[in-house]
């Protein structure tokens, strides 16, 4: 387990809507930084955005297998990505 925790929200109104949360990492995390990830509504043209933005910088450990975690890193995002497309495909 990699601790972290919430650091903040994001709740905007008016044309655009926007909602989500940051979580940061604890010290006992293998990195050090930040993931964000929000939705957004475009009133205006009825499109929705699924934004995952991140930094970090590995601890000594985790530099130590650098390809590996960078690898993982990459995966988490394929991951949510598809996660969140399959949370708002409409049935059949």
């Amino acid at each position: 387990m990699n601790a972290c925790r919430i650091v903040y929200v994001v709740e905007e109104h008016g044309s655009l809507e926007k909602y989500g949360f940051a979580y940061g990492t604890l010290p006992e995390h293998g990195e050090i930084g930040e993931e964000r990830f929000t939705v957004e509504l475009h009133h205006e043209d009825q499109t929705v955005w699924y934004d995952l933005y991140a930094f970090s910088r590995p601890t000594t450990l985790a530099r130590l297998a650098y390809p590996f975690t960078r690898r993982l890193q990459k995966r988490f995002a394929r991951d949510s990505k598809s996660a969140m497309q399959k949370a708002v495909q409409l049935p059949g």
